[in-house]
């Protein structure tokens, strides 16, 4: 006999402690699976505003409306002083890929996959201006002027999509913002350059023919000294001297002197007392 009978488990309580478990179990996958899909809109949100505004503090903009392809930002091509920061809204656009977007221009905050790309700057004097900002500061989207901050704030509803949680919560907001100071853009100078714009580039001359260099008078030859003319010596006879009277030599011939005195006639002196000594020495 005996004391103690075991007792038999009831039909079907496996089952129902297993639906306890697995209801438990699926509510934490589904919840990991959410918070993963969270984090990582959150994370995509903050890239995309970290791109814009690194983009925003170059000055930079395309020439071409980079948002016409986007409805909820197609208005800003109507105005030309708005293509900077559709530039930066543009490329801020370009890093959300991946999540799926409402493109609706009548969507609201609380509309599933929501989402909004504001950019605000400070101009010169010291004033905040951008986007959904009252006028005269708004609403227009505003990049900021130069050494000035931008920031670039972008908006995302993330939806849920397990049946748990839906009900409760259909989508969460992520947010992305970035703040930066603008480069110096637009300031060569010292000029007063819009915001963005690059210097002029002054006109390149028409290639054509090499002007050649302006002949120069040659200096002549330099005038020299003109000579003096030199006064002629007149043929002067010279007298002769009879020897028989006085004893004296005979000057015999005359002395002709030109102008240039390269042909000159000298005088011959005649001793007549002396020839009979010259002819003994020969």
């Amino acid at each position: 006999m005996r004391l103690f009978k075991k007792q038999s488990r009831t039909k079907g309580q496996a089952l129902v402690e297993f639906a306890i478990i697995a209801a438990a179990l699926l509510m934490i996958i589904f919840l990991i699976i959410e918070a993963a899909r969270i984090l990582w809109a959150w994370g995509t949100v903050q890239n995309a505003a970290r791109a814009g505004a690194r983009y925003a503090i170059t000055g930079g903009f395309e020439r071409d409306c980079s948002t016409q392809d986007i409805p909820k930002y197609s208005d800003l091509c109507a105005d030309i002083d708005l293509r900077r920061p559709a530039s930066v809204i543009n490329k801020a656009h370009q890093n959300l890929a991946g999540l799926p977007l409402n493109e609706d221009v009548t969507s609201v905050f609380e509309d599933n996959e929501y989402y909004s790309i504001e950019v605000f700057g400070v101009d010169v004097l010291g004033q905040l201006k951008g986007s959904f900002l009252p006028a005269p500061y708004g609403p227009e989207p505003f990049a900021g002027a130069p050494n000035r901050p931008v920031i670039v704030r972008v908006t995302y509803r993330v939806p849920i999509i397990t049946p748990f949680f839906s009900p409760i919560l259909s989508s969460i907001p992520v947010f992305g913002q970035t703040t930066l100071y603008n480069e110096a853009f637009g300031q060569l100078g010292g000029t007063g350059q819009s915001a963005g714009a690059p210097p002029p580039v002054p006109p390149l001359p028409t290639p054509g023919v090499t002007p050649s260099p302006t002949p120069t008078s040659t200096p002549g030859a330099t005038p020299s000294n003109t000579p003096t003319p030199e006064s002629t010596i007149p043929n002067t006879p010279v007298p002769s001297v009879d020897p028989n009277s006085s004893g004296q030599p005979t000057l015999v011939g005359t002395i002709t002197r030109e102008e240039d005195f390269r042909d000159t006639e000298y005088t011959t002196l005649h001793f007549p007392k002396f020839d009979s000594l010259v002819r003994g020495c020969r």
